[in-house]
């Protein structure tokens, strides 16, 4: 198989071809190729499409890459627009226009890497913020694929430059087109029969019946009966053949991609190979059967038909309705009393006493409620008082938690609240636990459990701290601002001073009696300045305290003062 380039200047396109063919063709060549492209020239200066590769010849069904250099002719940045069509009889022999008179493909045999615009069509590639002269590539992968191309045929092709269409509705290339490149009948991609790859389908297995959301495992065994070391491509499909609506990479589970290759087969090789498969509700209806497809193919995303070996199974399978039943059944909390703007921790235990293993949604909440403690609840209960969820989490977890339980198995989860001053002094705490399909929809069940702590007239230690905290620098707050008689915003400055100072000096100290070589002052100066500057900016959020220049000046001084002091007092020398 040969890759080929071909190479433009001036969009004048030239090819080192076969010297026997050149000959004999060379007049042909010169009259009917040539001379058209040179007295045509691209449309604008805007854009070039410098070389095409490609391989030829091609086999049938089997994808290939495309690559395409496109330069950016123009003064400014552009985003540009490629695309590739393959079909039969190209009339275009000048540059600015041309169609295939047969069959030809793009967008339905684009396959992997390619671009959508706003209006779904497939492109190439969109080349976007292109700078000027700047050289880029666009790639594609293109399937030959039945019934677009067939054995023995040889095939045009064109590869067109475009403005930037995205958001254009119907793009023309009169209007819109920038530069194209075409085949001529030396470049021509003809087509191949595959060479016979022999494999079977020997067995399957898979559930006849199955639940809504539920993952089966579909497994095969597969065989090699030729005589070459062979690669395989293993699909399956769950559908309605009636409909036509079939669903495989949407509902695959295991992470396998689009297909489950199957490489280094010997002959008479054996391997068993599986894919998970999960029953959507939006793609499977309960009580109904559906069919089941499994394939083998020597290339990806080829036609059911066009497999090397293939099996249908009609009413493979039945998918009955999914019933989801997990419910809470023991909640309590770490503290049996608590006051108001405290921390509880509530922990509660979720079991699945379903058929099927589920990733449920789990939400929780502290209140008070007119229901029976443990009960299970298919809808809310009355609230006494109003409940507290998403306001109170302290965890940080978010607004649901999320718990994957096989059946009957039990998982815990964890949920921290602080206590709203709303809630009643001498009041009970109750907890609610909700299961849910999904967040916020699909409610499985409501548990209440009651009394699980009291809330009383306590302040919690972390309150209290804060409180006489902030009850100390205020009192020392307002006697810097009698005593010196400025302003209460100055005197909280003169008490940030005093607090970096301080720190600064027990910075500069304390690595003193660690290393003497160690100049400690450097720290101590380096974070009494940092210090100085946080306290000015949060300061000034609120308003002018002072210049800047004074907080500055004031840095500089006794940055100086403090650095020549400690450092002959602590370490000594000059």
């Amino acid at each position: 198989m040969e890759k080929v380039w071909w190479l433009s200047i001036n969009n004048i396109k030239t090819k080192e071809i076969n010297m026997k063919r050149a000959l004999s063709l060379a007049i042909f060549f010169i009259l009917f190729f040539c001379l058209p492209r040179l007295a045509s020239a691209s449309k604008n200066f805007q854009g070039w499409i410098v070389s095409v590769g490609y391989m030829k010849p091609v086999i049938i069904n089997r994808t290939y890459e495309w690559t395409m250099l496109i330069k950016n002719k123009d003064n400014v940045t552009r985003t540009f627009v490629v695309g590739l069509t393959v079909g039969e009889n190209w009339t275009g022999w000048e540059m600015d226009g041309g169609w295939f008179e047969g069959v030809s493909c793009n967008e339905p045999c684009y396959v992997g890497d390619y671009d959508v615009d706003s209006y779904g069509r497939k492109w190439v590639e969109f080349l976007i913020n292109v700078l000027p002269n700047e050289v880029v590539d666009a790639k594609v992968y293109f399937q030959y694929r039945r019934p677009y191309f067939q054995v023995g045929k040889c095939y045009d092709w064109v590869v067109r430059l475009w403005d930037d269409i995205r958001n254009v509705e119907t793009p023309s290339f009169d209007v819109h087109g920038i530069d194209q490149f075409f085949s001529d009948p030396f470049t021509q991609i003809c087509v191949e029969e595959a060479p016979p790859v022999y494999a079977s389908i020997i067995s399957y297995n898979f559930p006849s019946q199955a639940y809504q959301e539920q993952i089966i495992t579909v497994r095969s065994v597969i065989k090699n009966t030729g005589n070459e070391t062979i690669k395989l491509y293993y699909g399956l499909s769950i559908g309605d053949k009636d409909t036509g609506v079939w669903c495989n990479r949407d509902c695959y589970a295991d992470g396998l991609g689009d297909y489950l290759e199957i490489p280094n087969i010997e002959p008479g090789g054996v391997r068993t190979v599986e894919r998970k498969f999960r029953i959507r509700s939006d793609y499977f209806s309960p009580y109904r059967y559906y069919d089941v497809r499994i394939a083998i193919y020597d290339q990806p995303y080829l036609p059911f038909e066009s497999a090397i070996d293939r099996v249908e199974i009609n009413n493979g399978i039945f998918v009955k309705e999914l019933v989801l039943d997990a419910y809470a059944i023991r909640a309590f909390a770490d503290k049996t009393t608590v006051g108001r703007k405290s921390l509880l921790r509530v922990t509660a235990w979720i079991y699945n006493n379903g058929v099927i293993p589920y990733n449920f949604t789990i939400g929780m909440s502290i209140g008070m409620w007119d229901a029976v403690s443990g009960l299970k609840y298919t809808s809310a209960q009355p609230a006494l008082l109003p409940a507290c969820n998403v306001e109170c989490y302290r965890d940080g977890l978010g607004d649901w938690v999320f718990l994957y339980i096989p059946p009957n198995y039990t998982a815990p989860v964890t949920r921290i609240f602080e206590v709203p001053e709303y809630f009643p002094i001498n009041s009970s705490i109750d907890v609610a636990i909700g299961v849910w399909r999904e967040p916020g929809t699909g409610i499985v069940s409501y548990v209440y459990f009651k009394n699980i702590s009291y809330v009383l007239d306590i302040v919690p230690p972390e309150v209290m701290i804060k409180e006489y905290t902030r009850r100390g620098i205020d009192e020392i707050i307002d006697t810097l601002q009698f005593s010196l008689r400025v302003g209460r915003e100055d005197a909280k400055m003169i008490f940030w001073l005093l607090i970096a100072s301080v720190f600064s000096i027990g910075m500069m100290v304390i690595p003193a009696f660690v290393s003497k070589s160690f100049p400690p002052w450097q720290i101590g100066i380096s974070i009494f300045i940092i210090m100085i500057i946080l306290g000015a900016i949060v300061r000034d959020a609120t308003g002018p305290f002072m210049p800047y220049w004074i907080v500055i000046l004031f840095i500089i001084l006794v940055g100086f003062i403090a650095a020549k002091t400690f450092h002959e007092i602590i370490v000594g020398g000059k």
